[in-house]
């Protein structure tokens, strides 16, 4: 191999470690503003849901009350609305455990790999120079 196309090759190399660090910098970027709309979503989705059921809730108090103003407490109906609440609320309590619990493991498994990616291509790297003598016996 002559030492121009060495230089070439360190320079490609070089160019090459430029152009993926630009795009993981970018693509650092663009995760971390698809996080914060989807967030942004997630909360207008909340605010939405919440507004139709305090709305409705009060439709169904406003048409009760002009219905039949003398008809007494539904206790029956408070007990199902509360019990709803109360479930609706442990549903999501595990929910977000179950999903607390999978990004974690996500993330100590790409850790993992992350961690030993290197070590893994130093082991590739000296298993290829362990075999250059063999491709290119020395000529004495």
């Amino acid at each position: 191999m002559s030492k121009s196309s060495i230089t070439e090759t360190k320079t490609a190399n070089q160019r090459n470690q430029l152009d993926f660090g630009k795009f993981f910098d970018e693509a650092d970027k663009l995760i971390r503003q698809y996080h914060q709309l989807a967030t942004g979503l997630q909360c207008e989705c909340l605010r939405s849901c919440r507004k139709t059921v305090e709305s409705t809730m009060e439709f169904q108090r406003n048409f009760l009350d002009k219905s039949n103003p003398n008809l007494p407490d539904n206790e029956t109906f408070q007990k199902l609305t509360y019990e709803s609440a109360d479930a609706a609320s442990k549903m999501l309590a595990a929910q977000n455990q179950i999903m607390t619990n999978m990004i974690d493991t996500a993330r100590q498994i790409i850790k993992a790999t992350n961690d030993t990616s290197h070590g893994i291509a130093d082991l590739n790297s000296a298993m290829v120079q362990s075999w250059f003598p063999f491709w290119n016996p020395k000529q004495n």
